[in-house]
């Protein structure tokens, strides 16, 4: 529930007073489960509800004459969707106010439910649990045993470690289509050829030049570049990519040399 909820019966029914039914801990426990809040919190937010004339602590699951009675309540206002009673005492914990004519269908509020808070909770239980333990609540607090939380603290350590090299090998791999590359053929003799703009060429011709890639000009090569050993590994970083992107034309190129 949530505050337009509360709007709609004081703008649909001018001098209500809005009386608020809410159930303890127990009662609640016991037919529905665990609660995120407890029934103090319950009870003081709705006192906080501009809506809210007055709050019933302690109301009965299943609404009946009697409560009725106590409060002098005229209707019963909520959605029309029927609500389960876990209780057993009757299908619908709304069905005697619908069936005496005392019920005013609302419309359901949208939004987040508490369930799709826990259901959010749960998926990244681990996050939480790091980010509260980092916030100075204790494992106790949360818990969380001993073996736990150091077995949870590596495993985010070792996720933003792989997360700083994937960022880095992509950087890695930006600079290797933006640099120059070099490439060196084997024929009579070792011949070093720069391809600038490497990024902007035409992947076909890329992907015929890289048959061309030996390691056997590797000391003719380092002969006349000292910072080699940095480009080789920028090379082997931005080879997969390259190799993703060569095997789209694969086919292609395979064809063109069948006619020619």
């Amino acid at each position: 529930m949530g505050a337009p909820f509360f709007a709609f019966t004081p703008n649909r029914f001018p001098n209500t007073y809005l009386l608020v039914g809410c159930c303890n801990d127990e009662t609640t426990h016991k037919y529905k489960g665990k609660t995120v809040m407890t029934e103090a919190e319950r009870y003081e937010s709705l006192r906080h509800c501009r809506w809210v004339d007055e709050v019933i602590p302690d109301a009965p699951w299943v609404i009946n004459q009697e409560f009725l009675d106590a409060y002098n309540i005229d209707y019963v206002a909520h959605d029309s969707l029927p609500y389960a009673d876990a209780s057993g005492a009757a299908n619908d914990v709304y069905e005697f106010v619908k069936a005496a004519g005392k019920f005013k269908e609302t419309q359901r509020t949208e939004g987040i439910s508490t369930s799709d808070i826990i259901m959010r909770i749960i998926k990244d239980y681990n996050q939480y649990v790091i980010r509260n333990l980092d916030r100075g609540y204790s494992r106790k607090d949360l818990g969380v045993s001993f073996v736990k939380e150091k077995r949870l603290r590596v495993n985010m350590r070792l996720k933003k470690l792989r997360e700083k090299v994937k960022e880095h090998q992509e950087r890695v791999g930006e600079k290797f289509w933006l640099s120059p590359l070099l490439i060196f053929t084997t024929n009579d003799h070792y011949n070093i050829h720069y391809v600038h703009n490497c990024g902007k060429l035409d992947v076909t011709t890329i992907y015929k030049l890289l048959p061309c890639i030996v390691t056997s000009g590797w000391e003719t090569l380092t002969a006349g570049l000292p910072d080699v050993m940095s480009w080789w590994k920028m090379l082997i970083a931005g080879l997969p990519d390259f190799l993703r992107c060569s095997k789209k034309v694969s086919t292609k190129w395979a064809l063109q040399s069948e006619n020619e």
